[in-house]
Order: C-alpha cells, then sequence, then structure tokens
C-alpha cells in the first residue's frame, strides 16, 4: 500500500482496506459455485470452523438447513448488484445469538457479512418515528429550524449521543448546519470542517454506500485471508461492504474527537452527495441493520424535503428575476439602440442577478453604471478572456483568485459575472460584486496536520488533535454566485443573440429536455429500488410480528386483564395499518412502473368487477350502486378497477346516517370522457377538495374512520398516467362527486410519464 502523505491523503485506498471491523465476519464466495475464497480471521466466532476449514468449503454447507431455500431464492432473483440485502436470520447453536445475514453481489463474488441482528419491532417503530418527524419538519420556517427538528428526530431514531445534519460547501468543505446532543457536550452547531476532513475518495464512497457504521472505534479489526482474493487476484473492493475497516487516519481522528462509535448516512440529490447525518457516541454502539435501513429511508425523506426548502426559499428571487428578464425582453423591442436600452434600464440589469455594478459593451460603446472597476481596467480584462479562449459565460466569486492583473479591478469588486453578446468577446456584459468579509469558525485549525512515524521506516498522515474553535477572517470574496442568478443571467443573455444563436439555443435545449427524460428514468428506478426494499425488509419482520401478535392474542387473551387485553389489540391494530400502510405505499410506486400497455377497456365491464370486489361492503352498507350507459375507453384496465374500487370504497366508508346511494355516469367531451361517481355521504368540505389527493392526507382521525391517507392519492396518479385530471366537489343537500376524464377506445396514447 502506497505511503500516504498530506498530499497524497486523498488517495488513499480506503476500499480495499483487507480487514473488517470485529462485530462481523465476512464471507467471499465464488457466485457460480459457492465455493468460499476468503474469509475473515474471526470466523470461528460464529461457524465454529477455524479460516482454513471454511475456505474452499461450498456456501450451503455452512449456513443452517433451514435458510438454504432463502438463500437459492436470492441467488436466483435479479437484485440490485452492490446492494446488501438481508437474506436470513439464524441463532449460534451454542450461544443463542441471534445474527442477520447481509449479502450482495459483485460481478463475479458473492459476498456474505454475518452480524448481530436487531429486534424487528425496532423497524417498525422507526417508521413511526419518520412519519412524524417528516410532518414536523414539513412545517419549519426556514432551513435551520428544519434541520434542527430532522437532527432531534434523528437522535431520537439512533440513541446516540449526537447527531449533526452537515452540509457540504461548493470547495467539499461542510459546516454543521442542525444538532441535537447530550445536555453535557460542547456544541458543533456552525463550525465549518476542511474539504481534507472527508477527502475526495471518502465522499465517492458515502456517494455510492449510503451508510456507514463503526461500532467500537478503539476495538482492534480483522484481516482477510487470504489478502488477494483469488478469483479477482487483487484486494477485495469493499466499497457496498458494512463490515469495512475503517482508514487508520479517520481512526484516530474520532480518537482525538473522544468519539467510541459513529454512523453517517448519506444525504444525496440525485447521485450528488450534498451533506451527512453524521452521529457520534461517546462509548461503542451498533445498529442493527433493520434500523440502519430505517435511518437510510430517513436521510432519503430528509434529502427531498431539504432540496424542497431550498427550492422554495430562492423561488421569490427566480419569480422576481424573470418578470425583470420578461420587462427587459419588452424594452429591447423599442425603437432606439440597444445600447441606450441597456443604459436606461441598468437598475433593472443590477437587480436581474444582485449585483452592485454593470458593464456593457454593445458595438463601439462600453458603458459602466453603479460601483464598477474603471473602463480601462474593464477592457484588459476582457482581452484576457479572449486570450484564455473563454466562449461562454465566466464567473467568480474572488477575482484575486481567478485573474492574474486584479490589482486595478479589486478595489471595486471582489466577484464578476461576465456573459459574451458576440462571438470573440465583441459585446459583452459584465456585472460586478463588492467585498463581503465573513468570519467562519473552523473546528481547528484546517491545516493542522502533521506526519506520523510509524517505526518501521513508513509513515503517514495524523490529524489535528485539538477541535477548539479557529476563527478566520475571509476578505477579498464576494457572495458566492447562485445557480438560479446564472441562469438569469444566461437566459436574458441568449435572447439578445437572436437568430445567431438560434441553432445553439435548440441544441441546449434539447440537451437539457435529455437530461431531464434521464434523470425521471433513474428517479423512477431509484423509486423502484425504494419500493422493493421497503417491502424485501420491512414486510417480512412486520408479518412476522404480526403474526406472533395474533397467536398472543388467541392462546392468551383470555388470561389477560383488561388494560393488557386493550394493549395487546393496539397492538396487533397497529401492526395491521403499518402492513397497510407498506402495501399502499408499493402500490403507488408502481403505478407507473408495473402499468400495463394502454387497450380497450368496456367501462360497464369494469364497474362490475369493482362493485363485486366490494359486493360485502355494499351489502353491509345496504348500498345502492347504479349507473348509465358507460363508454369504452383506451386505458390498463386492472388500474381502471383500482380508480373506481378506490372512490367507492371511499363512498362506502364515509357514510352517512341514510343507506350509501352511488351513482356512475359518464358523458364524452373532444377526446376524453368525463366520468362522474357521485354519492350520498358525508361529503368534502370545499377547502379540502384538493388537499384529499395528497399522499396521507386524511380528514377524519383513525377512531373514526380507517384507512391509510394513500387511496386517493392512487387515483390521482392513475389517472394522471391515463392523461386525465381527477377533482371532487360537494354536492347538495349532502355527499360528493368525484369527476375524472379519460382518453377515448379509438386513441392511440401511450401512457404519460410523472414529472
Amino acid at each position: 500500500m502506497a505511503e500516504v502523505t498530506l498530499e497524497n491523503c486523498d488517495r488513499e485506498p480506503i476500499h480495499i482496506p483487507g480487514r473488517v471491523q470485529s462485530h462481523g465476519v465476512l464471507l467471499v464466495a465464488d457466485r457460480h459455485t459457492l465455493q468460499i475464497v476468503q474469509v475473515s480471521q474471526n470466523v470461528k466466532e460464529v461457524l465454529g470452523l477455524e479460516p482454513d476449514a471454511v475456505l474452499e468449503s461450498n456456501l450451503i454447507t455452512l449456513v443452517p438447513q433451514a435458510t438454504h431455500a432463502k438463500l437459492e431464492q436470492f441467488l436466483r432473483e435479479p437484485f440490485p448488484e452492490q446492494v446488501p440485502l438481508s437474506v436470513f436470520s439464524f441463532k449460534h447453536p451454542v450461544s443463542g445469538a441471534a445474527y442477520d445475514c447481509l449479502a450482495h453481489k459483485q460481478n463475479d463474488l458473492f459476498i456474505i457479512e454475518v452480524e448481530p441482528a436487531g429486534n424487528p419491532n425496532e423497524a417498525i417503530n422507526q417508521l413511526s418515528l419518520l412519519r412524524a418527524a417528516i410532518a414536523e419538519a414539513r412545517r419549519a420556517h426556514d432551513i435551520g429550524e428544519f434541520c434542527e427538528i430532522s437532527a432531534r428526530y434523528f437522535r431520537r431514531f439512533t440513541g446516540y449521543d449526537r447527531v449533526m445534519i452537515y452540509r457540504f460547501q461548493e470547495d467539499s468543505s461542510g459546516e454543521v448546519v442542525g444538532e441535537s446532543k447530550r445536555d453535557d457536550l460542547e456544541s458543533f452547531l456552525g463550525l465549518h470542517y476542511p474539504a481534507t476532513d472527508i477527502p475526495a475518495q471518502a465522499r465517492r464512497l458515502y456517494a455510492l454506500n449510503p451508510v456507514r457504521i463503526i461500532a467500537d472505534v478503539n476495538d482492534p479489526t480483522v484481516p482477510l485471508t487470504p489478502n488477494v482474493n483469488p478469483i479477482t487476484r487483487a484486494p477485495l473492493d469493499m466499497s457496498f461492504s458494512t463490515l469495512r475497516a475503517v482508514s487508520p487516519i479517520h481512526i484516530e481522528y474520532l480518537q482525538n474527537m473522544g468519539v467510541g462509535a459513529s454512523m453517517s448516512v448519506s444525504l444525496l440529490d440525485g447521485d450528488k452527495l450534498i451533506g451527512l447525518i453524521a452521529c457520534h457516541h461517546y462509548s461503542p454502539r451498533f445498529l442493527p441493520f433493520n434500523v440502519r435501513t430505517a435511518c437510510e429511508y430517513f436521510a432519503h425523506a430528509f434529502a427531498l424535503q431539504f432540496r424542497n426548502k431550498l427550492d422554495r426559499a430562492t423561488l421569490d428571487q427566480v419569480r422576481r428575476a424573470k418578470r425583470i428578464a420578461h420587462d427587459m425582453t419588452l424594452a429591447l423591442q423599442a425603437d432606439q439602440p440597444v445600447h441606450r436600452t441597456l443604459q436606461a434600464e441598468s437598475e433593472q440589469l443590477l437587480s436581474m442577478v444582485n449585483a452592485q455594478g454593470v458593464a456593457f459593451k454593445v458595438g463601439n460603446h462600453l458603458i459602466c453604471r453603479g460601483e464598477t472597476p474603471a473602463g480601462a481596467a474593464v477592457k484588459r480584462f476582457v482581452a484576457w478572456l479572449r486570450q484564455q479562449k473563454v466562449r461562454g459565460m465566466w464567473h467568480t466569486a474572488s477575482i484575486r483568485e481567478s485573474y492574474p492583473d486584479y490589482a486595478d479591478m479589486e478595489d471595486h469588486a471582489s466577484g464578476l459575472l461576465a456573459v459574451p453578446l458576440q462571438d470573440n468577446w465583441q459585446s459583452y456584459i459584465i456585472w460586478f460584486r463588492g467585498e463581503e468579509a465573513r468570519t467562519v469558525n473552523w473546528a481547528g485549525k484546517p491545516d493542522e496536520k502533521e506526519i506520523k512515524e510509524l517505526g518501521d521506516g513508513r509513515a503517514r498522515l495524523s490529524p489535528r488533535r485539538s477541535f477548539a474553535v479557529w476563527r478566520e477572517t475571509v476578505r477579498h470574496r464576494s457572495s458566492a454566485w447562485q445557480p438560479h442568478e446564472l441562469d438569469n443571467a444566461e437566459q436574458f443573455t441568449l435572447t439578445q443573440l437572436a437568430l445567431r444563436v438560434e441553432n445553439e439555443r435548440r441544441r441546449k435545449a434539447e440537451d437539457r429536455y435529455r437530461r431531464a427524460v434521464d434523470q425521471l428514468k433513474r428517479s423512477n428506478h431509484d423509486l423502484q429500488q425504494f419500493a422493493y426494499v421497503a417491502s424485501h425488509d420491512l414486510q417480512e419482520p412486520l408479518r412476522a410480528v404480526a403474526g406472533c401478535l395474533r397467536l398472543l392474542e388467541r392462546r392468551f387473551n383470555d388470561k389477560l386483564d383488561g388494560p393488557a387485553a386493550e394493549l395487546l389489540q393496539h397492538a396487533v391494530d397497529g401492526s395491521i395499518r403499518m402492513q397497510r400502510l407498506i402495501e399502499g405505499l408499493l402500490a403507488y410506486s408502481r403505478i407507473n412502473s408495473r402499468g400495463r400497455p394502454f387497450a380497450e377497456v368496456e367501462m360497464e365491464g369494469v364497474l362490475e368487477e369493482a362493485r363485486h370486489n366490494l359486493m360485502v361492503s355494499i351489502e353491509e352498507n345496504q348500498a345502492e350502486v347504479t349507473c348509465d350507459r358507460l363508454p369504452a375507453v383506451s386505458g390498463d384496465r386492472l388500474q381502471l378497477v383500482q380508480l373506481f374500487q378506490n372512490i367507492m370504497g371511499n363512498a362506502l366508508k364515509f357514510r352517512s346516517e341514510d343507506a350509501p346511494k352511488i351513482h356512475v355516469s359518464a358523458r364524452q367531451n373532444g377526446d376524453f370522457h368525463h366520468f362522474y361517481i357521485a354519492d350520498n355521504g358525508i361529503g368534502v368540505e370545499p377547502e379540502y377538495a384538493e388537499r384529499i389527493f395528497d399522499m396521507f392526507k386524511r380528514l377524519h382521525s383513525r377512531q373514526e374512520y380507517q384507512g391509510t391517507g394513500i387511496g386517493l392519492a392512487i387515483c390521482k396518479k392513475i389517472v394522471q398516467r391515463h392523461g386525465g385530471i381527477i377533482e371532487c366537489e360537494p354536492v347538495e343537500p349532502k355527499g360528493c362527486r368525484f369527476h375524472f376524464t379519460l382518453p377515448r377506445a379509438d386513441l392511440s396514447l401511450s401512457p404519460s410519464v410523472e414529472e
């Protein structure tokens, strides 16, 4: 392994340490023959066999016979590569200790990891907390409050002494933007950490493998034998391993902080790592796989809401800039020279990107407005851009760091945004921002590292020992140009190039469209994978819990006193509700991904099938279901049955004192048929008519009416897949009417892809 120094620490091969953490055991098998080719040296603790005896054995002969079927199923099915999944659990025949067996496929290898098992109930509890966390965080007024709420709930989730929301900056340094901790610990909130604390290769691993746990910082790690994998003839790539040993530099870093155990969960925006949920404990701590999986779901939900909060925070600025750009475009249509229009609208130009100065050259006219360098300095800068062969937009927050001849500009500007209006910068617009001096609080002096002699002629990097606040005053920098400001500048200036850049504009638009489609495909793939893992890893323990609870109820209900029996019933009901919730989420996620191609569908048959499925409920409620003549449509029959069934089921559930009456009618309007399902139930207030289609939206307590809050969200998604709309309106004197549109049967439509 290469020597690690201050200069090359970001090249340390942390994905191939050749060692595992001691709380678990790792085995590597040939994916095709299942022959064990590599094993951690502590394998005897679990299998009772020496490493040499395990090597060359067949995996099937090493695991309990009761688990063979699950193992063989895992090997057969096309599970995602390099994603560890829980295959089975078993108990040690002597100690009785419970273990989880995790596995993932990696090219020609089958990697098995055995670690202590958790309590299945923990995952259910975490999901309940997750819902509460999402609900409370959604009401946060700003990013800071949102991060504080999320850190607090995540600490309740995990039981760590300290939980931090860590956000990466553009330069890969990080800031603690949210924290929850023990009362006796000093706060790290607001502290900055240099990019070298989490080097580039570590950030890449966090993007690939979202959960990283260190159960005991001070516990020695265990080597693999043999060190070189005989199939790949290279050290084992442990990028996706949950037991992968940690860089000695990082271990020393944690020890210097007094940390005994840690866990980090990645915050991803698509494939981009935007932050971490970093957990510290000041003694050893291990979380089982089912709890870590719930933590991963939490981080996924957090990242989505975090992005939403950021987008909403900039939405007003974006709208304002678009209004300015629109007004500027109208002004430029006036019958006067362009430079005179820009001169008259210079305040608008400044407001568009929040700048303090602007210089623009159109033809032979160079005009400066606001706080700008001298015209001669601007011309020298543009000449430098030509020399550097800069062809598009160029920007910096520090002219000192980016431009060699900064001295004659720095008194007036630190930040600069330049956009060409013609080839070779014959015409251009340059915006300027002044210096924004600020103080940054670092967790220790960032560059306080040293080379540690190992005593055998080698040396390695040693992290800083002090994390006391170290304050740095940042000078000669402006505020950063935000993405929406750069977009505003680019989009506005492109309109001035008119027909000369039209072809290029179309090409960029097509590229953006392709990227959007690719992103949508990736998002749909991620959603399918997320839904599968949720159903695979959470439904099985949930079914086990529900089964045990029902067995307890049957066997011991007559022996329990009133309160105990009531608590048991609450537990049974809770497990059933959670099972239905997971099933509902799975059904929702599969509407687009598992839908069938459209064909001609007779809607009277659809109504009859939905009525048959609801027959028991219809008879119990003495309901009357009537319909007019219904047309045929183009669609997915199974989904249309579910659409009718969900709406009619709601009418039966939310009935009034009178016997339910449900009437279905339809009429044609252009390319679509309009369907109406009316009832005489309790109705919906007008202010809730749109919100009832939102996920988890309930207008009544669970004690009044059962349900998951997903049914109408599924209806909306089905109708959208068919290119239609759905709405609900109250009717007099009581009840409500659902109205939705579906395409005519003679239209050759493809299913709509959700944006």
